[in-house]
């Protein structure tokens, strides 16, 4: 009877639209469900809910990110993968993380940016846009520390650009900002090429 009950709960089309969506939303309902059968509802409700939590949380420990370059015939950074012939800069590059930088995704953030610093030789600053970053927490402030130390032992400065009022805030009271020394904190990723780059920032089209 339980069976029954439950695929005549069973909403097809709504499931079938989870699987063109998102791959994983569908296995969750579906994980729910059965859940729900082999359990009861309450159990199998937590259970999909602990979940889905997981998987949030693996998505955001490894978040999208991207370096950011300039394109003919658009205005503000645009991920440089996405467009051909996108202009970046010699001395300086600009890199977006698109998350909260917390203690689960910290140590995934200094390896990118590590990474990066490393394939571009030459670079004199590496600026993160602080647009996406809504929140730094203590293990998050004790790693940009870190970071800052390793960038400055290959020649290369970390800077912020476009931070939030809160995050700003939090890099002051924990000492990141003094580790970053004067001139590391940019109103704009504009300002942070015209301020880095020699020659400035040259191109007529400016950020909207």
């Amino acid at each position: 009877m339980l069976i029954v009950a439950a695929i005549g709960l069973f909403d097809v089309p709504e499931t079938l639209r989870l699987w063109k969506i998102n791959r994983a939303e569908f296995a969750l309902s579906i994980i729910t469900m059965i859940g729900v059968v082999a359990l009861d509802i309450l159990d199998g409700i937590l259970m999909a809910v602990l979940i889905a939590v997981l998987l949030l949380l693996v998505r955001s420990s490894r978040p999208p990110d991207a370096v950011l370059g300039r394109v003919n015939g658009l205005k503000g950074f645009h991920n440089v993968v996405h467009h051909e012939q996108p202009r970046t800069w010699p001395s300086v590059v600009l890199y977006r993380f698109e998350a909260a930088l917390v203690f689960y995704n910290a140590p995934y953030f200094k390896k990118r940016v590590l990474e990066m610093a490393a394939s571009r030789p030459g670079i004199k600053w590496f600026v993160v846009d602080g647009g996406p970053i809504n929140i730094i927490d203590s293990t998050g402030a004790s790693m940009l520390e870190a970071l800052v130390s390793d960038l400055r032992a290959r020649g290369i400065r970390l800077g912020f650009a476009n931070l939030r009022t809160e995050v700003r805030a939090l890099l002051e009271r924990s000492g990141v900002k003094a580790a970053l020394g004067e001139g590391a904190l940019f109103p704009t990723l504009k300002s942070a090429v015209a301020s880095c780059e020699p020659g400035g920032f040259t191109e007529a089209s400016g950020e909207p």
